[in-house]
């Protein structure tokens, strides 16, 4: 919002990865065990 991005064009899924392990890979919660997650933010 800083940078002039309007706060209807942010979504946060408010999804904690350590607390669903179950669903993403989490460092926090599985140390070395874990896989690995990507994102992606768009621009358009």
């Amino acid at each position: 919002m800083e940078e002039g991005i309007q706060n209807t064009n942010i979504i946060d899924s408010d999804i904690c990865t350590k607390c669903k392990v179950e669903k993403l890979h989490s460092y926090r919660a599985e140390k070395q065990n874990s896989g690995r997650n990507t994102s992606l933010i768009a621009i358009i």
